[in-house]
């Protein structure tokens, strides 16, 4: 979860125009490798005999979603340029909005992994307690 924290960090640093750099980018590179690891995390949640299925499945999203967010981006900067922003301009907006969608979504994660692990908790609890619970679907 660190890791996703830190690539946000370093992206917003680098939207903003903070210099040096180097360190950034290279930090952006480090962190943002980290999501490859849901290929592996994923994997554990299905029948072994389907997991080249579900990594072919994440991949196949990964590429579609790579695609139509750099177009998005694209569309963005075209737009602003026409509408006679400055270049520099027209880039940072299109990337701080990529920023917030990104930020967005890994709020959305945090918040729905506690939620999950609040959840555990209280099935923990109260089958220490003798409540026979079971896990909802």
């Amino acid at each position: 979860m660190a890791a996703g924290s830190i690539t946000l960090v370093c992206e917003a640093l680098i939207i903003l125009g903070v210099t040096p750099t180097l360190p950034l980018w290279t930090g952006y590179g480090l962190f943002v490798s980290a999501a490859s690891l849901c290929y592996s995390t994923l994997a554990v949640y299905f029948p072994i005999a389907l997991s080249a299925r579900v990594t072919t499945a994440v991949n196949l999203a990964a590429f579609a979603g790579a695609f139509v967010l750099q177009w998005g981006i694209g569309l963005v900067v075209d737009f602003l340029l026409a509408a006679s922003w400055p270049p520099m301009a027209a880039y940072q907006a299109a990337f701080s909005l990529m920023f917030v969608l990104q930020a967005s979504a890994y709020a959305w994660f945090l918040i729905e992994e506690r939620r999950e692990q609040q959840a555990l908790r209280e099935l923990w609890r109260r089958s220490r307690m003798g409540g026979g619970a079971q896990l909802a679907p």
